[in-house]
């Protein structure tokens, strides 16, 4: 049970340090986009958030206007 739950730890710790890095690449590629094309055209590539949605089971947000 005990190295059942230290296993259970690592995953949950490498799961937040990959999430970290995912959105600091995501910033990253943002801010290019800004630079590049401008605000208006660079938020063409990404999805907005859907308001009043339910959370997302990934990223563990709970919805609209609940910072993650």
């Amino acid at each position: 049970m005990t190295e059942a739950r230290a296993v259970e730890g690592r995953a949950k710790t490498d799961f937040e340090a990959s999430h970290e890095r995912f959105e600091r690449t995501m910033e990253r590629i943002y801010g290019r986009l800004l630079e590049k094309y401008g605000k208006k055209k660079a938020e063409r590539f990404f999805p907005r958030r859907r308001r009043g949605g339910e959370p997302d089971p990934e990223d563990g947000s709970g919805g609209a206007g609940t910072p993650s």
